[in-house]
């Protein structure tokens, strides 16, 4: 199993009650990215303050051996970002059938229940 991941954190010493009427001057976010050996997964898990999304990619045949090659996890990386932006992508409600690793990191192993589950295509 792979796992890459990257954060920026900053923390604020005050929290309001409600909502600002303007913009942050600052965002969080998280992206962490899995690749389940077995069943050929790569997911992306992309965490902001406000939601929460998880893009889910099935690794082609011909490109599965070389998975544990860093420059093809990177390569794969990108191209799920692509195909996201693209308009590649359709909702996933049996990831968790397909792959239970990927599924638990997509929800943060139970803390992320509200996740947005999307499977990118080519």
């Amino acid at each position: 199993v792979l796992v890459f991941g990257a954060s920026n954190n900053p923390t604020t010493l005050k929290h309001a009650s409600t909502p600002r009427p303007t913009p942050e001057s600052w965002e969080y976010t998280t992206t962490w990215f899995a690749y389940d050996a077995i069943n050929h997964f790569m997911c992306c898990a992309h965490t902001t303050r406000l939601m929460r999304v998880c893009l889910c990619y099935h690794v082609p045949y011909e490109e599965q051996r070389l998975m544990h090659d860093r420059e093809k996890s990177i390569e794969i990386e990108e191209r799920i970002l692509r195909l996201y932006v693209d308009g590649h992508h359709a909702p996933m409600s049996d990831l968790e059938f397909y792959s239970k690793l990927a599924y638990e990191m997509c929800i943060g192993h139970g803390r992320y229940r509200n996740t947005t589950l999307l499977r990118v295509y080519e």
